[in-house]
């Protein structure tokens, strides 16, 4: 008797190692979408979340995906920590169109750069912008303050003097 149980143990613990579940990054399950003894489909997953990288995936229309490059600077807010802003990086941009109701959207990756965070979830919602371009040394000037004389623009500065100079 103790040999048939042991040899039901066996093939019970071959049968469990042909069926296991990898990720190609360290992770944490936080579902699975079926229980012991359910068939499943090539189109049910197991989520896995990787605390060590948090992508948000955007939805961008015709318009705003051409101007999106990877390696662009973002800055996100997550709803549930309006107070809180992220910055990230876009990681990947599809050329693949997707439609749904007749609307054409493109995705883009955004992933942030963030230490890690027990609170943030996936499925959160955000608000993401990504910056199309930075100058930097640049004065923002009223157009009230700019003058004209003769067909040429100018600024008066004050001085440290007082006086005032083109």
């Amino acid at each position: 008797m103790h040999e048939i149980l042991s040899n039901q143990q066996n093939w019970a613990f071959l049968t469990l190692e042909d069926y296991q579940i990898i990720a190609p990054f360290d992770g944490v399950i936080q579902d699975i979408p079926w229980n012991i003894g359910d068939e499943t489909t090539a189109d049910e997953w197991v989520l896995v979340e990787n605390k060590d990288l948090y992508e948000i995936i955007l939805s961008l229309d015709q318009i705003d995906i051409v101007k999106v490059k990877q390696g662009m600077n973002a800055s996100i807010v997550i709803d549930a920590f309006p107070k809180d802003s992220f910055t990230g990086t876009v990681s990947r941009v599809s050329a693949v169109a997707t439609e749904t109701s007749g609307v054409i959207s493109y995705e883009a990756s955004v992933v942030l750069s963030i230490p890690e965070r027990s609170d943030i979830f996936s499925k959160m919602s955000a608000t993401v912008e990504i910056i199309l371009e930075e100058k930097n040394n640049i004065l923002l000037l009223s157009s009230s303050a700019i003058q004209t004389q003769q067909g040429k623009s100018f600024v008066q500065v004050q001085s440290r003097g007082g006086a005032f100079e083109k």
